[in-house]
């Protein structure tokens, strides 16, 4: 919820920096340009523009801990009547403030864009800090160039907290994500063990050392906004593709449309990221690299220990690999493995071929057990 509190805490700066960039729609209307280029290069400004409508996910994390509407319970949730003012003011806001300062943006005269950054007359680097300076124009142009500086310093000051509040949203939700994932068995235990606090200690860890050091490797505002961008695209249709293809859900017609085109959109976007940022392409292969290869060590543990259980009781403990004990194993056939490699699959799959055999199992895969 803090991520929507730091939303509309930043209202009132956003409101005050909108009303003084409206004397400046004009010249900023006469700067606009129609589109040119190649349809690729469009394709690539539209992604960009898509990347700055965010801010519904702060919403949609949140939904779980809303109110409940009158009528619903816990069996069958539904928070339609707090989740949609909600939703709405937020895209109302970052739609209508993202286009406003967009546009006013082309107002600000003397702008060049340098080796992929932008420059201003007295002021380089204006990418990265572009609120600032448009507060201290608008602002300094109405007012006189104290009260610009000033204005510009507040913008910093709201803004730079508004994206502390974020920050910490996202450590909260990817702590939660652990921990639930480690509940369901996808990632290893130590992911539930929580602190004194109640925090989970390794969940905290990772998702706040992680970030630091993508800070501290990534210096580059830019190159950070593309990681962002990857993980947010792909998370949301992901979630998208999932729902509106889940034919258990209770969702109309119309909805269930709805959601999967804009997953076609949202894929395409995503593979237009994979395809023109390499870094934020080696980026999200390693997360997920790195995050099966937890899950498969999981599984693996798991299925050793739901399979240990079938041994039979008498088989005794000095089993070993050669045939010979095989034999004196127990009183059942012997039973050839055929698996190279005994593991936590062959194994289960071992001792289900097995069971109607008296329940013995072949030497290697009890050994392994064992």
């Amino acid at each position: 919820m803090r991520g929507i509190e730091s939303i509309n805490g930043s209202s009132p700066t956003a409101v005050v920096l909108g009303l003084f960039s409206l004397p400046h729609m004009g010249e900023a209307l006469g700067h606009l340009q129609p589109l040119h280029g190649s349809l690729a290069q469009n394709c690539a400004g539209f992604v960009g523009i898509v990347l700055a409508l965010s801010g519904v996910e702060a919403i949609a994390n949140a939904t779980g801990v809303m109110k409940l509407d009158p009528g619903s319970t816990d069996a069958k949730p539904c928070v339609v009547k707090t989740s949609t003012p909600a939703i709405l003011w937020v895209m109302i806001e970052v739609c209508v403030f993202t286009a406003l300062f967009g546009l006013a943006a082309h107002a600000l005269n003397g702008l060049q864009v340098v080796g992929g950054d932008v420059n201003a007359p007295g002021a380089e680097g204006v990418r990265d800090y572009m609120l600032r300076y448009m507060g201290q124009v608008f602002v300094g142009g109405a007012l006189g160039p104290p009260f610009g500086h000033i204005f510009a310093v507040i913008v910093s000051i709201v803004f730079g907290l508004l994206l502390l509040s974020a920050s910490n949203t996202t450590i909260v939700d990817l702590i939660a994500i652990q921990f639930l994932m480690s509940r369901d068995r996808e990632l290893p235990k130590i992911f539930q063990r929580l602190n004194k606090w109640g925090v989970p200690s390794a969940g905290m860890l990772l998702a706040t050392i992680v970030p630091m050091l993508l800070v501290i490797i990534v210096k580059d505002m830019s190159g950070l906004a593309d990681l962002y961008a990857v993980g947010v695209v792909g998370a949301i249709a992901t979630n998208l593709g999932a729902t509106s293809t889940d034919r258990k859900l209770s969702i109309k017609s119309w909805e269930r449309t709805l959601m999967f085109a804009t997953f076609i959109v949202m894929a395409a976007i995503e593979l237009s990221l994979l395809i023109d940022k390499p870094n934020a392409r080696y980026f999200a292969v390693t997360i997920l690299a790195v995050g099966l290869i937890l899950r498969g060590l999981v599984q693996e543990r798991r299925m050793k220990k739901e399979v240990a259980p079938l041994l039979p009781a008498s088989t005794p403990m000095q089993l070993t690999r050669n045939e010979s004990a095989s034999s004196d194993a127990g009183t059942g056939e012997a039973i050839l493995c055929p698996f190279a490699a005994p593991g936590a699959r062959s194994i289960s799959l071992c001792a289900r071929r097995a069971r109607p055999a008296d329940g013995s199992i072949c030497s290697s895969c009890a050994s392994s057990v064992l």
